[in-house]
């Protein structure tokens, strides 16, 4: 789970959004497989920042707005578009429901395309290609290879042999990874841990993240067990981060800094000064300091850079440190 992740609601809210008909393409997900499974298309599923990123921009101009691209592709794929606009102005919701379904595909820059089979499946993960639209339809075609490539396997996920379904599901994971969509496989990773992968913690982990996000809690606690048994620490950094998203940010996004602290104390007596408790002093930190209490917000600080010094989040820690104390002055 990224530390990234605790700014957003991460609750899925299937259905808010209607398709954009007019426009050529759905603004929701859920209503897009349900027209993909109808037609028999793939689906095609643009992150972007319409009106601000210049990649976005040209792709748009290049090739989804063209002639070329409208003819072509209306009968191979669903095209989804959701939008981190900075002019235009979406709704509460859309926002909301976005901001979800990037979390979910791991987006990290725009624009961001993934590419779904009729049942919603992500086979293959792409961006901004130049040529236009003819040779984006060819590229895309050649990532549509893909699903021959493990129409196979796929098959044999329902064999009568417990060994053959294990080695086909792991095949396909290992395909998925090297596509970059393995993080969208939860089903595959469910049937893996089943069928006992010697990888189970390492599928475990990322179903728990994947269940804490999206609000299943009977999953989430299952899969949270499984990876405690393989990897402890791991499964507290999971606990650790679930709990500060559920009960601490809902406190803060009122700006009840008192109430958040004292739901992060009692995270911290839980985590103990380990690697798992660094986003939780890090957090302390911002809402003493929104307090106005530079004195206990430099103690959380401190201590959440001694429990994993090395770290990303650390380094980030120790600069605002630096920056208080120079702030107050020598001796401070």
């Amino acid at each position: 789970m990224r530390l990234r992740n605790l700014t957003f609601g991460l609750a899925m809210m299937a259905g808010l959004s209607v398709p954009a008909a007019a426009q050529g393409h759905f603004t929701n997900l859920e209503a897009a497989i349900a027209a993909a499974q109808k037609d028999g298309k793939d689906i095609l599923v643009d992150f972007t920042g319409s009106d601000w990123c210049g990649w976005c921009i040209r792709l748009r101009k290049e090739v989804f707005d063209t002639k070329a691209w409208t003819e072509a592709a209306k009968s191979l794929y669903v095209f989804v578009e959701i939008d981190f606009p900075r002019k235009k102005k979406l709704s509460a919701e859309a926002r909301r429901y976005n901001e979800a379904l990037s979390n979910r595909f791991g987006v990290r820059g725009y624009p961001t395309i993934f590419v779904l089979d009729s049942d919603g499946t992500a086979y293959a993960k792409t961006g901004y290609k130049r040529g236009g639209a003819k040779a984006y339809l060819r590229h895309l075609a050649q990532l549509a290879n893909r699903k021959d490539q493990i129409s196979p396997l796929r098959a044999k996920c329902s064999a009568d042999d417990k060994g053959e379904r294990l080695r086909a599901v792991e095949a396909l994971l290992a395909k998925y990874k090297q596509w970059h969509v393995d993080h969208l496989q939860t089903r595959l990773e469910e049937q893996a841990v089943d069928l006992g992968s010697e990888h189970s913690g390492e599928y475990a982990a990322q179903l728990a993240e994947y269940f804490a996000t999206n609000s299943n809690d009977e999953k989430y606690g299952k899969y949270l067990e499984i990876c405690r048994k393989h990897d402890p620490e791991k499964a507290m950094s999971i606990e650790v981060e679930t709990a500060l998203q559920r009960k601490v940010l809902p406190l803060a996004n009122k700006a009840d800094w008192s109430g958040a602290l004292d739901e992060v104390r009692t995270i911290l007596k839980k985590a103990g000064n380990s690697k798992a408790s660094q986003p939780a002093y890090y957090l302390a930190g911002v809402l003493a300091y929104r307090q106005h209490d530079t004195t206990a917000c430099l103690r959380y600080l401190e201590k959440g850079v001694s429990a994993a010094p090395r770290t990303q989040l650390a380094g980030k820690m120790k600069a605002i440190v630096r920056k208080l104390r120079a702030a107050a002055g020598p001796g401070k």
